[in-house]
């Protein structure tokens, strides 16, 4: 892995995480890293993989387990949190989806007032 990294010049964040068996994604790495990270993922080489909520849109990543941290952003112009679009929790909870690999697919995520609203549907 040390290889691989120090060839294409990986962030040393990202080169110590991965030693770990973790890696993150976000909009700051380049196609190549990302890409390094998901077909690492994909083989099972890391097992857990943090990921921004902008990217979960772009990702063809499936897990087992799906955990959100929270389900509000801060939006800038209004200066106010925001809860996440229910189309977007409800696409955060369908990468707890392997249906060839598991039986089934968990999800977790901090009670908020979107998974509240989730629950009544």
């Amino acid at each position: 892995m040390r290889c691989v990294a120090s060839c294409i010049h990986l962030p040393q964040t990202l080169i110590e995480t991965l030693a770990n068996g973790v890696a993150y994604l976000h909009e700051g790495l380049t196609d190549l890293e990302k890409k390094l990270v998901e077909q690492l993922f994909n083989n099972k080489a890391i097992q857990v993989v943090v990921v921004s909520r902008q990217l979960c849109w772009a990702l063809s990543l499936a897990a087992h387990l799906v955990v959100v941290m929270d389900t509000q952003y801060y939006d800038g112009r209004h200066h106010a949190y925001e809860d996440y679009p229910i189309p977007e929790v409800l696409q955060m909870i369908g990468r707890a989806n392997r249906p060839v690999v598991d039986e089934e697919g968990r999800f977790l995520s901090q009670q908020t007032r979107t998974l509240q609203l989730l629950s009544d549907l």
